[in-house]
């Protein structure tokens, strides 16, 4: 199963995280973008899964998600490289997955060999950022370059900051049909 070795810190201050970058030894891979995204879920599902085709800077992506629990290394990703948004979009709904949502987001990339550091603007939040890295062991050690305490992470997507910063439980925001700038989820 291929594993996503990720963790989310929040309230963060983008100067700060880039100062931070710099002074490891990262670099700016890509400056912040805007980026759009459809979901789309099965019909009917026990497992906390999805599909997603996602307009980055650089290309477009289609992924399977499975967060099977809240750790490190608990959620399965799949991820293709395709050449047309809609055409990927209407290909998962010809299957009978259910379009469920368009999203949006801001995203920086720092990175090196071993590391990738994104930070996130998500509408309505305080920026996040997610420290991604080939195994746990990497992903710790960065944590602890950039001065993080592990202790204060969150693992999963999005939901998870917007459940921490605004209570809104992440079974309502992932039945938001539009979460943009234009319209961003609400405080509960």
């Amino acid at each position: 199963m291929p594993q996503e070795f990720e963790i989310k810190f929040i309230k963060i201050d983008k100067n700060q995280v880039r100062e931070k970058c710099k002074s490891i030894g990262l670099v700016c891979a890509t400056e912040e973008f805007l980026m759009v995204r459809k979901t789309f879920h099965p019909k009917t599902t026990e497992k906390n899964e999805w599909f997603r085709i996602r307009q980055e800077s650089d290309k477009i992506t289609m992924t399977y998600k499975c967060i099977h629990n809240d750790s490190i290394d608990g959620v399965e990703e799949h991820e293709i490289i395709v050449d047309d948004f809609d055409a990927a979009a209407q290909i998962l709904e010809k299957t009978g997955l259910k379009n469920t949502s368009t999203q949006e987001n801001y995203r920086e990339i720092w990175k090196n060999d071993a590391i990738e550091i994104c930070i996130d603007t998500w509408p309505g939040l305080l920026p996040y950022i997610e420290i991604e890295g080939k195994n746990q062991e990497i992903v710790k050690k960065y944590v602890e370059k950039m001065w993080y305490d592990f202790h204060d992470w969150l693992f999963g997507g999005s939901e998870v900051v917007y459940e921490k910063e605004l209570g809104i439980d992440p079974k309502i925001l992932i039945s938001l049909p539009e979460i943009t700038f234009k319209n961003p989820p609400k405080i509960l």
